[in-house]
């Protein structure tokens, strides 16, 4: 009977929550995989370089979007409010973006060999220092939607959302048709920092009319926060870390295999937003229930999300791949390249939804140590050891799908063993 309670409460806060969790996801990854496409098809030898840097300054940003969305998994309890939850991070998240900013900027300075091998006409250094300010906005109202989503009924964090995606989706698709050829990643990166201002703009007055900006501190909330979130940000990070030195290495290889790489994550991001949305919903619910495990039922759900994203890349993959900027040409010298994207999406997802659990859990130390490991030793391992013009694509994406591969399987026996040992009967 009580299996069939936490069964039926499970579903139920899953149906309540999956839209408004997937709508905050959409949007975001729309506009950053709409971004992506007008680029490569407005100009590909830019996008090469808007690659680089995208996936360069996401690197130091993610241990403060990632440290921080553990927000969602604190509970209203042990003298926590929603004001000191709010205020106890707000000012850290600040100090956060600053140094995300130098840390960009430190990036910028240091890829002079990159920026040299761009055109002159090519506004190269304007390009970092206006995507580095929209990173350090990005920080704030990744903050706000993970604190909104959690703690605030109703759809704020959505309707925020909207109001940076639909500016954003004319403007660009305007300037896709009205503007040259020449810099047009630089308009997108102008656009994108002016839709975040909006979003945050939004934020700051519903925090407002919500009374939030009480002097309310909580101590708990950030030792929450930096045993949580911290290890998972950092680590994340330092994976991020790892696909920057890659994508270094390859960009003065060949081009080509950073704008596949580039292309394949911003597919594998737009399609997996069910996936997203499903194991943010699993954290939360452990993280004020205590379960349930990685049973059955939790895969079935994840299935359930899969499934929709999965029949598109195997019925449209090649298009979509298309319109992101994937050649005809390079379909046919690499047959493989969709069936190795569609793998990507399904390693990705087994990982996403045990690293959500972990964190549920209260322990995202060891997640953090295996996946590092697995990404340091087999993938760039493998790219600096091995990559030259003649890899093909699908090379790089299934040596990438096979670490989150190896890094689930070992994490999941981890789960597994631990919740076997807390079924057993004490002596």
């Amino acid at each position: 009977m009580k299996a069939a309670a936490t069964d039926q409460s499970y579903a139920n806060f899953y149906y309540s929550s999956i839209i408004k969790f997937s709508a905050n996801r959409f949007f975001p990854f729309v506009s950053m995989a709409f971004a992506g496409i007008l680029v490569a098809n407005k100009n590909f030898d830019e996008f090469a370089f808007f690659s680089y840097i995208t996936s360069a300054f996401i690197f130091p940003a993610t241990v403060v979007t990632f440290m921080f969305r553990a927000v969602g998994n604190l509970s209203l309890e042990g003298g926590r409010t929603r004001q000191n939850i709010f205020m106890s991070s707000f000012f850290l998240v600040v100090a956060c973006s600053f140094l995300v900013a130098a840390a960009c900027y430190l990036i910028t300075i240091t890829s002079d060999r990159e920026i040299d091998s761009l055109s002159k006409n090519y506004k190269a250094l304007t390009f970092c220092y206006v995507y580095l300010i929209y990173i350090s906005i990005y920080i704030l109202t990744s903050f706000f939607n993970a604190y909104f989503e959690a703690h605030v009924k109703g759809n704020s964090s959505s309707i925020a959302r909207l109001m940076n995606f639909c500016p954003f989706m004319f403007f660009s698709g305007a300037a896709f048709v009205l503007s040259d050829k020449e810099n047009y990643s630089l308009t997108i990166a102008y656009l994108m920092l002016g839709c975040e201002c909006l979003e945050l703009a939004y934020y700051l007055y519903k925090s407002s009319t919500l009374k939030l900006w009480q002097l309310s501190f909580n101590h708990s909330v950030l030792r929450h926060l930096f045993i949580i979130g911290g290890p998972n940000g950092l680590g994340l990070a330092s994976q991020r870390l790892a696909f920057f030195m890659a994508n270094k290495k390859l960009f003065l290889i060949d081009k080509d295999l950073v704008s596949i790489f580039s292309i394949a994550v911003s597919i594998t991001t737009l399609l997996i937003i069910p996936v997203s949305a499903f194991t943010q919903i699993h954290s939360i619910y452990v993280s004020r229930n205590g379960k349930p495990g990685l049973s059955s039922m939790v895969f079935r759900y994840l299935a359930l999300s899969m499934f929709i994203p999965i029949a598109i890349l195997a019925v449209w993959g090649i298009e979509i791949g298309q319109l992101f900027g994937v050649t005809a040409h390079m379909y046919k010298a690499d047959p493989w390249l969709n069936p190795s994207l569609i793998f990507m999406f399904c390693c990705t997802s087994l990982m996403m939804l045990v690293s959500a659990h972990i964190r549920a859990l209260g322990n995202t130390i060891i997640t953090q140590i295996v996946m590092n490991a697995v990404v340091y030793i087999g993938y760039v391992g493998y790219i600096f050891r091995y990559a030259d013009s003649s890899m093909p694509g699908s090379t790089l994406l299934t040596t990438y799908s096979l670490c989150y591969l190896l890094s689930f399987l070992f994490l999941g026996a981890n789960v597994h063993y631990f919740q076997a040992k807390q079924l057993q009967p004490s002596l």
